[in-house]
């Protein structure tokens, strides 16, 4: 035990923030990969303090308030460097990230998206420059650009998201072992574009002459799962419905012939599964998902042939 200690206080210590689903799945990963070679403190709220619990990664509440990380920050402030996400639901990456620069703590902010860079560091404030961490690191070659197009004086680094690779290598065994794979799966997100795109599918699917149609509804973990109980109530009778329960997305698309949703970033982990992925996205709104393999449409109704 003692010999365990030493070999922790030894490693390289690194203080982590994350809040986000997106930062909890991506660094979460990132850390257990690691957690041999660092000494982790993690620090976490929101859905990524489910993600970190249901992957045992040891972690204590981070603080909501400024005034909680600088107190966090100052407390490890021998760390070699901070780890955040990026953040969009809250501001409590980017206090920390701009904390850690006023104590000369190196920050680093792992991009776990691919839309809204400028955004999630409160851009078009005059100051959100300020936000910036001293290095950003990405998960792929399309974030790899992105980040250079926006932050072209920050230094940038690929680190291949280990959350990507650990999901699709569970999703080929388990995709092994099942003998159907009949069902849709719609991947649903926290805004309300998500209710617009599940309730045109849910139309679509209701008129559709294929016999025995299953869709399965995937939570986004931020999101309310009672908000689509009125729609599922409209078409029990034509479309068997389910809502999954399922902590492990691997699982769900192991049955999937079908993922369907509306720009979340789980339909990067769809389709490098290697299954037939939809984005369903109105004409006038850009997409911010750079993979060609996604098929991109405005309604549901052009993906009528597909269900």
């Amino acid at each position: 035990m003692l010999e365990a200690k030493k070999k922790k206080k030894d490693q390289p210590k690194v203080i982590v923030v994350a809040h986000d689903a997106g930062a909890g799945e991506i660094i979460g990963a990132y850390l257990k990969r690691q957690s041999d070679k660092l000494n982790i403190h993690a620090y976490v709220l929101g859905p990524a303090q489910k993600i970190f619990a249901r992957e045992h990664i040891p972690h204590k509440p981070a603080p909501a308030t400024r005034k909680g990380i600088v107190k966090l920050l100052k407390l490890h402030s021998d760390s070699g460097f901070l780890l955040a996400g990026s953040g969009w639901m809250t501001m409590i990456e980017c206090t920390a990230v701009n904390e850690a620069k006023k104590i000369g703590l190196k920050s680093v902010v792992y991009l776990e998206s691919w839309n809204n860079y400028r955004e999630r560091f409160g851009y078009p404030s005059a100051n959100w420059k300020e936000n910036l961490p001293d290095e950003f690191w990405v998960g792929d070659k399309e974030a790899l650009a992105l980040a250079k197009k926006f932050f072209p004086k920050t230094p940038i680094k690929l680190k291949l998201n280990q959350y990507f690779i650990n999901t699709t290598t569970r999703y080929k065994a388990l995709r092994a072992k099942r003998k159907h794979h009949n069902e849709i799966l719609f991947l649903s997100d926290v805004s309300a574009l998500s209710t617009k795109t599940l309730t045109g599918l849910l139309s679509v699917m209701a008129k559709s002459t294929r016999k025995s149609l299953t869709l399965t509804i995937r939570f986004h973990p931020a999101d309310d799962r009672t908000r689509y109980d009125t729609l599922i109530k409209k078409y029990k009778d034509s479309v068997h419905i389910t809502c999954s329960t399922q902590k492990d997305i691997a699982r769900d698309l192991s049955q999937a012939r079908l993922v369907i949703g509306t720009e979340t970033v789980a339909l990067i982990v769809a389709v490098l599964a290697g299954i037939k992925t939809v984005n369903i996205l109105p004409a006038k709104v850009k997409s911010q998902l750079p993979f060609s393999k996604i098929i991109r449409v405005t309604n549901a109704t052009q993906i009528a042939n597909l269900i």
